[in-house]
Order: structure tokens, then sequence, then C-alpha cells
């Protein structure tokens, strides 16, 4: 078996992209929400805020309240309703979902990967979770996992 190295990447036309790049044609795909209308969209029921960070940062920093933790190394099978991982509180394709990270960078990467398994709605918050406090918008404390309960398995957190 033949373990080489590959040292350039297979790309379109052999040519590389800078994360940058990558970033800003995700973004420009994305109908990105500031942190005032992502609480909006959730409290009518419009969206459901899934926050994809990490459970230091979310005890670090409090979390949404209503909002969902699906950790972003298992969003894909959280969300997909043909999953067998699928979270029920997530529902069908036409669902909007606005992640929320810790800057807004990788969540806008993640609501196109959402995008790619048919969740045209999904989207990020503007300045993540730095935005959020900035707008001096509501977070609670995280809830305690119950014994066998990983993040992600339970409801989205309580109002």
């Amino acid at each position: 078996m033949n373990h080489q190295l590959r040292t350039t990447s297979p790309l379109r036309d052999g040519v590389s992209r800078s994360i940058d790049d990558v970033l800003v044609d995700a973004r420009a795909r994305l109908h990105r929400l500031t942190a005032p209308e992502s609480w909006d969209a959730a409290r009518s029921g419009e969206a459901l805020i899934i926050d994809i960070r990490t459970p230091t940062d979310r005890a670090r920093d409090g979390v949404i309240p209503g909002s969902l933790h699906l950790p972003r190394t298992l969003l894909e099978w959280r969300v997909d309703p043909t999953s067998a991982r699928a979270h029920p509180a997530v529902g069908g394709y036409e669902r909007r979902l606005v992640l929320v990270c810790n800057e807004g960078f990788s969540s806008s990467l993640a609501a196109i990967a959402l995008h790619e398994i048919g969740f045209a709605n999904a989207t990020d918050i503007v300045d993540g979770m730095s935005g959020w406090q900035r707008a001096r918008l509501p977070l609670v404390t995280p809830c305690p996992l119950a014994d066998g309960l990983r993040d992600g398995d339970g409801p989205p957190e309580p109002w």
C-alpha cells in the first residue's frame, strides 16, 4: 500500500484556496442574522438556535436560552432527518437553523455544510457568542447533564 504524503490540493484547476477565501464564499451564500435578529426568530418559533461550541466554552460564557447544544463534531449527523442519530428537536429540512460559535467563523462554515445536506434555511449569528454578549441578550448557565445523557441528547435548553 502506497502512503505518499500529498503536497498539493486536488481542488479545481489545481489551485488551492485560503480558508479566508472559503469563509468569504460561504458567507456570500448565507443570510446571516445579528444576535438580536436571532433572538427574535428563536422566541417567535421561526428558528432554532444550535450552539456548536464546546462544553468548556458553554460553561465559561453561558448558553442562549432555548438553544440546542450539538457539538460541531456531530452536527450533521444530529440534524439530518435521515440519520439514525437525528435529534428530534431539529425537525425537517424546512426548519430554520441558526448556528452559534464563539466568534462566528466556524458557524458560517458549519451552516454551509448543513446547506449541502438539504437545510437551505441554515445560517449563523454574526460575531457568534461575542456578538450576543455585546448585544446584552439573555444567557443562562448550562444545564448539567444527567447520568448517561450526552450533550445534544436532551431537549433544547429551557427558556
